[in-house]
């Protein structure tokens, strides 16, 4: 599915192209696939995400902060910079819901459940294990509707539109409709990982729970604290029946990718910045956080419990922040990447391009800009609360600042790789850097500035260990990767 939008978006600009002559370079076709496909779909759905949010609230700075959790604070951000399917999977069965509340409410209308079967079925094209919270979102949609033969007509019909393209291009490319890319990878690490078990899974394995939800180098609660709160908040809305069908979905979602991504054998899904599979699950957990907020008032415990939020919503911002903008790939092996890829590469002076390295700024300035603005972005909304008077605002504040602060230096502390391990993978993520020739990372690589963990010409030995590692562990492609780097950096 994310390739079919990608092809909409690539042609008129191949168009132009070879009407003014020119051939463009990959770095600038991907980034064209990159806006069309993810930021600016992304940038729409925030939109009709936060103009929804008042459905939940009235309260202008807990709806901006549902929006800042969702846009900057989870991995919906790191992923809706790439040219990849995950954040789209979240919009459309977000999106679904939407338009499943919207159809409730108004049973007469028919674009609220042709607009539900359109997005569960682009779920599933754009991504199939998002069938999961398709299914769960469609078939709820059709046990509350109250014109449920009309709304079920009506979805089939927008349901069949996009998966009616990819079973033409399934068969188109691989000689049936119901024959699936999975069946026909390159990859042999790919072709291993699904060739047990339907499409890979098999058993329920502890550690990719653990490894998708708790721990530093992938987990959900660690990209994204302030899903604690939305978690805990669930029991709570079940009991409540106002909210009880929104918070049914959710928990449904929930334990349904929690087992998938249990089972199957690649559950960390290669070079990844958070669980990639759990990111539909994001903006269902945003709205569970607001409704606690909302729900707990603003008696002791609701100020505490929303001063909170704002502090865990903080450092999500940070860490899904530093890796959308520095790195958001980050290799299997790394035990605590935000800190050992991203906030190493950004201490170094690297510095990625971006939309500001367009106009008057270097890299390094530009990224500072946008640190920045990630930084200040949560006060803006915490200080917007018209309820509070000026001194509220100042403690509040101050208690934010104090949480993110001390969590950001307990993550610093975290148990890190291997020193040799560690300084090989931060290697092989400079290998395929971008700008190579930012003034900071000329300096380091000619040795002017103290040496650092991602000085990399010395890592030759490195790769090459980390390389038999990876042929141990039946990983040839990554191997081969790794062979070649080193061989790049020994000369």
């Amino acid at each position: 599915g994310v390739s079919l939008l990608g092809v909409v978006t690539y042609a008129p600009y191949h168009a132009v192209n070879v009407w003014l002559g020119r051939t463009p370079s990959k770095q600038e076709s991907v980034q064209v696939c990159r806006w069309g496909t993810s930021v600016v779909p992304l940038l729409c759905f925030l939109v009709v995400f936060g103009r929804f949010s008042r459905r939940w609230t009235d309260d202008v700075s807990l709806r901006q902060l549902g929006v800042l959790a969702l846009g900057l604070g989870s991995t919906v951000f790191v992923y809706g910079m790439i040219f990849a399917s995950h954040a789209l999977l979240a919009a459309c069965l977000f999106g679904a819901w939407m338009c499943s509340v919207v159809h409730r409410e108004s049973p007469e209308r028919w674009a609220p459940a042709f607009g539900v079967g359109l997005l569960v079925g682009a779920a599933v094209a754009i991504e199939y294990p998002g069938f999961i919270g398709a299914a769960i979102v469609g078939l709820h949609a059709i046990a509350r509707s109250p014109r449920r033969v009309a709304f079920m007509a009506w979805s089939a019909f927008g349901a069949a539109i996009p998966i009616g393209i990819v079973m033409a291009v399934h068969a188109a490319c691989f000689g049936g409709v119901f024959e699936t890319a999975y069946s026909h990878l390159e990859n042999p690490e790919f072709v291993e990982h699904v060739s047990g078990g339907f499409f890979g899974m098999e058993r329920i394995q502890p550690d990719a729970l653990s490894g998708s939800f708790i721990a530093a180098s992938n987990g959900l609660f660690w990209f994204m604290p302030w899903t604690l709160v939305s978690v805990a908040a669930l029991p709570w809305m079940l009991r409540k029946p106002s909210l009880r069908d929104e918070a049914l979905v959710t928990t449904l979602i929930l334990l349904g990718y929690a087992v998938f991504i249990s089972m199957v054998h690649n559950w960390r899904g290669g070079w990844t910045a958070g669980p990639r599979y759990i990111v539909g699950l994001t903006p269902f957990l945003v709205a569970s956080l607001v409704h606690a907020i909302d729900a707990a008032g603003r008696g002791a415990f609701g100020t505490c419990l929303r001063v909170l939020s704002f502090g865990l919503v903080s450092l999500g911002i940070f860490a899904c922040g530093m890796s959308a903008v520095m790195f958001p790939h980050y290799p299997p092996g790394v035990t605590n990447p935000v800190f050992e890829i991203a906030v190493a590469l950004a201490s170094a002076g690297y510095a990625p391009w971006s939309a500001l390295t367009a106009g008057w700024l270097d890299p390094v300035t530009a990224r500072n800009v946008v640190f920045v603005a990630l930084a200040i972005a949560p006060f803006v909304a915490l200080t917007s609360d018209r309820v509070w008077d000026g001194v509220e605002r100042t403690v509040a504040g101050v208690v934010v600042a104090a949480l993110l602060f001390a969590g950001v230096a307990m993550g610093a502390k975290v148990e890190t790789a291997s020193d040799a391990t560690l300084r090989a993978h931060q290697a092989l993520v400079l290998e395929v850097w971008e700008p190579q020739a930012s003034p900071a990372a000329t300096l380091l690589r000619t040795g002017r500035l103290p040496h650092f963990a991602v000085h990399r010409d010395a890592h030759a030995a490195s790769l090459r260990a980390l390389g038999q590692w990876a042929a141990r562990a039946r990983q040839p492609e990554t191997a081969a990767q790794l062979y070649r780097a080193a061989m790049d950096a020994s000369r």
